[in-house]
Formats: structure tokens, sequence, C-alpha cells
């Protein structure tokens, strides 16, 4: 059996201020404080590393009749009733690459991405595994 890796997909509403540079700034504030953590970017992405493991941050768009916007619609767990999926062509993935057999990251992924959405306000996150928004 592979062991998933945490996956998020950010829902930009269409007026969001979403930025990289904003997102950088936000989570190199939260973990200047002395967390184990260290927060670098790149022209396009965010990447929070904690030690030897990572969650990377991009912004993408996709055209909102998409066919991944049909299965999220069909998923057994309700959207938040304020998300207008059909409005939202910006996206953020947030997403690690190694695995996470004993959650060692758990809290990590669910800051981060709590973040996201703190920082932006109308922003929805659905975690890729169980399909639950936060």
């Amino acid at each position: 059996m592979v062991d998933p890796n945490y996956s998020g997909t950010a829902f930009l509403a269409e007026n969001s201020e979403f930025s990289i540079d904003g997102i950088f700034e936000s989570l190199q504030a939260n973990y200047e404080r002395g967390d184990d953590a260290t927060v670098v970017r790149d022209d396009h992405n965010v990447q929070v590393n904690f030690g030897s493991w990572f969650l990377n941050i991009s912004e993408f768009d996709q055209a909102p009749d998409s066919a991944s916007d049909q299965l999220i619609l069909n998923h057994r767990k309700p959207m938040p009733l304020e998300l207008d999926l059909a409005a939202c062509s910006r996206r953020v993935k947030i997403q690690s690459a190694d695995p996470y057999p004993n959650m060692d990251h758990f809290n990590d992924f669910l800051q981060v991405c709590e973040r996201v959405c703190d920082t932006y306000h109308g922003t929805f996150v659905r975690e890729g595994g169980s399909g639950t928004w936060f």
C-alpha cells in the first residue's frame, strides 16, 4: 500500500487578494517565533520546511467547469454554503512530496491550511484525502 501525501486545494473567490508574496509574509511571520520551521519562496511557490519534511504552496488557474470540480460536487462531504465553486478559477495547491505513514506532520499541514483561510477571507480549503472542508 502506498502512503498518501498531505494535499489540499484552496478555492479563491474571484475578488480574492491572495498572492504568493502575501502568504509568504503571513507564514514567515507565523513561524519566525521560534517554531521548528523555515519559510522560503521563489517566483511561483512558497515552501514551509519542517526539518527534512516540507509543504509546497502554489497558485494555479483552473476552469471552473472542469472534471475535478464535478467530482467535488458529487463527493459525499457537502461544500460550504458560502462557496461558489463556479466563481473560483484561481486555486492554491498545498501539498507535501513525502508520504506521512505516522501522521507526524498532520498538525503542521492543518496549521498551514488554516493560515491560508485566515489570511484570505472567503477562502475554503478542501483536504484531498477525506474531502473535508475548512
